[in-house]
C-alpha cells in the first residue's frame, strides 16, 4: 500500500497490507496475512464490493478484489470506512497528503459513514499500541488520521497525537486523508437502467409464425407431406405439390400459408447465406448435355 491503512477493531488495529485486482467472475476474499485463507468476513466484503450491493465496483469500476490484512477482522460492518480508504489509497497513486489512516464506521449504499458500535473501546486499544506504530512507521503523528462516524458520542481530539476526525460520508472522509478517489472513481449507470439487448425480427416473425400455424391447423392441412419433402431437400416435388394446391380456392390458401411458414424460417441476418434459382428446362431433351467440341477434349 503506498500509505498504510488501518482498520480499527475492539482488540487493537488491524492493517490492511495489500489489495489485488482479481477476475470479475470470481468472489472478493479478505485473507489473512498473505496466506490461501479467507476471513469468515470475506462474503460481507464481496457484497460491499460487487453492485449493486456494495459501492466499491461502482466507485472503481471492477468488481472482484483480494484484501490482505494482518489480523483477524470479525463480522459485521465497521471495517467498511477503512476498507473504501483502502482502496482509495490503492487507486489514487499521487495525491497522499497523510502519512497513515486508522478507520472505523460503516458505509451505505449513499456513500454515508454510518455509526457503529464500541468506537471508544476500539480508539483505547489503538492508543495502547499507538506509540509503537508511529515509531515503526517513521513518521510524524500529526500527518497521521484517524476517522470515526460523526455521530459518535464524547470523542477526544486525538489520540496519542493522532488528530481524531468525525465524518459523515465518503466524500468528507477522502478530503481529510488528503485523497481523490471521487474524482478518479468511473461513473457506472444502474444495471436495472442498463438497456436490455434488442432481438431484432425476433416478435413479429414469431406471431406471425404462430398465426400462420393456428391457420393451417384451422383449415385441417396435412402439412406433413409437405415438411417431409422439405427436410428432404425435395424442392422440385415440394414446389409441384404447392403449385397443384393453388390450382383451387381453400387449397391455394393452404399453400400460401405454407409458404409463408417457410419463409419465416430462414437463417439469421449474419447467417451464411447461399443464393440461387430454380431453372425449368421447357422438355427433359433440353437438358441433354451437348457433345463437346473437339477442341475441349
Amino acid at each position: 500500500m503506498p500509505i498504510p491503512v488501518y482498520i480499527l477493531t475492539t482488540e487493537g488495529p488491524v492493517r490492511v497490507q495489500r489489495i489485488t485486482r482479481e477476475d470479475a467472475l470470481v468472489h472478493s476474499v479478505i485473507c489473512l496475512d498473505g496466506r490461501a485463507q479467507a476471513l469468515p468476513v470475506s462474503a460481507a466484503y464481496e457484497g460491499f464490493v460487487r453492485s449493486p450491493t456494495g459501492v466499491i465496483e461502482r466507485l472503481t469500476g471492477h468488481g472482484a478484489y483480494r484484501m490482505d490484512v494482518d489480523g483477524q477482522v470479525d463480522e459485521g460492518s465497521s471495517w467498511q470506512l477503512a476498507a473504501v480508504l483502502a482502496h482509495a489509497v490503492e487507486h489514487d497513486t499521487e495525491s497522499h497528503k497523510t502519512q497513515a489512516l486508522f478507520a472505523t464506521g460503516e458505509v451505505d449504499h449513499d456513500l454515508a459513514v454510518r455509526p457503529v458500535l464500541h468506537v471508544a473501546r476500539k480508539l483505547a486499544r489503538l492508543a495502547d499500541v499507538l506509540p509503537d506504530v508511529i515509531a515503526h512507521l517513521k513518521i510524524d503523528p500529526s500527518q497521521a488520521r484517524i476517522l470515526v462516524p460523526v455521530e459518535t458520542p464524547d470523542l477526544p481530539d486525538d489520540v496519542c497525537d493522532v488528530p481524531v476526525l468525525p465524518v459523515a460520508d465518503i466524500e468528507g472522509a477522502l478530503q481529510v486523508a488528503g485523497l481523490t478517489f471521487l474524482d478518479q472513481a468511473v461513473e457506472q449507470p444502474p444495471r436495472s437502467m442498463a438497456p436490455a439487448p434488442r432481438r431484432r425480427g425476433l416478435l413479429k416473425p414469431g406471431l406471425a409464425v404462430i398465426a400462420a400455424a393456428a391457420l393451417m391447423f384451422w383449415l385441417g392441412i396435412d402439412v406433413a407431406r409437405w415438411a417431409a419433402l422439405s427436410g428432404d431437400g425435395q424442392v422440385l416435388a415440394l414446389e409441384q405439390e404447392l403449385n397443384d394446391a393453388e390450382d383451387g380456392r381453400l387449397s391455394a390458401l393452404q399453400a400460401s400459408a405454407y409458404r409463408q411458414w417457410l419463409s419465416l424460417q430462414k437463417p439469421a441476418d449474419d447467417a451464411v447465406r447461399t443464393e440461387g434459382a430454380l431453372l425449368l428446362a421447357d422438355t427433359p431433351g433440353d437438358c441433354v448435355m451437348q457433345q463437346k467440341p473437339e477442341a475441349l477434349r
